[in-house]
């Protein structure tokens, strides 16, 4: 089994932050355009976009009426919302460890999809809809789920690395 020294555990260390914060910023410059300009934006009948405000609404329409919308539009509202907030909760609390707890990630995601819905409304670039942010708080807190896994399989395998080091030097 291959041995480390504490300056390459290190050296990699750094090298995998310095990476998450390059994936980080990239995925919060894809994520606006996402939110903001990217897919269709359906408007009422007046011309403007809509508000929903009643909770499960539009997850039941497009469950129950999948063979009335194209495939990219209800997998893109049911499961586009909770993957575009998935890598937040998992990156965010990798690189700060003041958002480590599971209810503070909740709480930023819902404070960021509550604000991204109300631009979207308030410039005219799309619907008010509460499914929308109960998906991305969703996501937000599966990605989370995800850097908890992670972290634990970083940590047994830093054991294991550390244990091959031990017996490795006696």
């Amino acid at each position: 089994m291959a041995s480390f020294t504490l300056k390459q555990v290190k050296a990699w260390k750094t090298y995998l932050t310095i990476v998450g914060w390059l994936v980080l910023i990239l995925y919060l410059l894809y994520a606006t355009y996402l939110l903001f300009f990217g897919f269709y934006r359906a408007l009422d009948i007046a011309g403007k976009y809509a508000i929903n405000l009643v909770p499960f609404q539009t997850i039941k329409e497009y469950v129950f009426h999948l063979d009335y919308y194209p495939f990219d539009v209800w997998f893109n509202n049911l499961f586009g919302n909770v993957l575009l907030f998935l890598p937040l909760g998992f990156l965010i609390p990798l690189l700060l460890p003041v958002f480590k707890r599971w209810w503070i990630i909740v709480l930023l995601s819902l404070v960021l999809t509550v604000t991204i819905e109300m631009l979207q409304y308030g410039l005219q670039l799309g619907t008010l809809d509460v499914d929308d942010m109960m998906l991305n708080v969703g996501g937000g807190w599966l990605g989370y789920g995800l850097h908890i896994v992670a972290r634990q399989l970083w940590t047994e395998q830093a054991k294991r690395i550390q244990g091959s080091h031990i017996s490795a030097v006696e």
